[in-house]
């Protein structure tokens, strides 16, 4: 991604960052005066934030082969590139380092700071989601979805919920964390969520932690079902 003010803000802290990528490789997939049409027909609303944030407000930036924006209040702070390839960029700022919640905040004095288990779930679900619906719209043959927590190095994981404690603590020393799959379009629509739960587990077990997939599966229904 290129550099501004925000993504420099966004680089500073604690953030997810992810990429879509279709395959196999084709730069014209997508006509460049058709990219934003395309991103908004598949933003993800399944909770109260869409993913990516198209700001309506704001002109969206057009660099040729590839359409991106930036974007920033309190509680929200990213930045998203769509390619005339299908490949999406995203970077979002951790929940934890956007809003003061004694349940998002680690409780070792040790600790740098707190990745929280809902924000890596329920943004991993979104995540996997964009990726299955441009994957469907592009009928590519597979898709490739990757997720870094970057800047988390003496971060402690915590649930987020005092109703479902973690029973650690549990510390990360490396400073970035990776999750990849690389997926066929089938299987990628097949079962979206256990794909997202199955990313999910791989972070936090990076951690130390061991999540049931049911106990991530239920976790995650109980929020976009509800």
């Amino acid at each position: 991604m290129s550099t501004s003010n925000t993504q420099l803000e966004i680089s500073s802290a604690g953030h997810f960052d992810a990429a879509i990528r279709p395959a196999p490789h084709d730069a014209r997939r997508i006509p460049p005066a058709h990219l934003v049409d395309f991103l908004r027909k598949h933003t993800v609303r399944m909770r109260g934030w869409p993913v990516p944030f198209m700001d309506g407000g704001q002109p969206v930036h057009r660099h040729g082969n590839w359409i991106g924006q930036e974007y920033e209040d309190g509680r929200h702070k990213e930045a998203w590139r769509l390619f005339t390839s299908g490949q999406f960029l995203h970077r979002r700022v951790l929940v934890s380092d956007l809003v003061q919640d004694q349940q998002l905040a680690a409780d070792q004095a040790s600790a740098t700071g707190s990745v929280v288990v809902w924000d890596v779930l329920l943004y991993t679900v979104e995540l996997v989601e964009l990726a299955a619906r441009i994957a469907t719209d592009l009928r590519c043959d597979t898709v490739t979805v990757n997720l870094n927590l970057v800047n988390i190095e003496g971060r402690q994981l915590v649930s987020g919920d005092w109703s479902r404690e973690l029973h650690g603590p549990y510390l990360v020393n490396s400073g970035r964390l990776l999750a990849q799959r690389l997926l066929t379009t089938t299987s990628l629509l097949a079962d979206p969520r256990g794909i997202a739960v199955s990313l999910t587990q791989d972070l936090l077990g990076q951690f130390g932690v061991d999540v049931p997939g049911q106990v991530l599966m239920d976790w995650q229904e109980k929020t976009f079902n509800r």
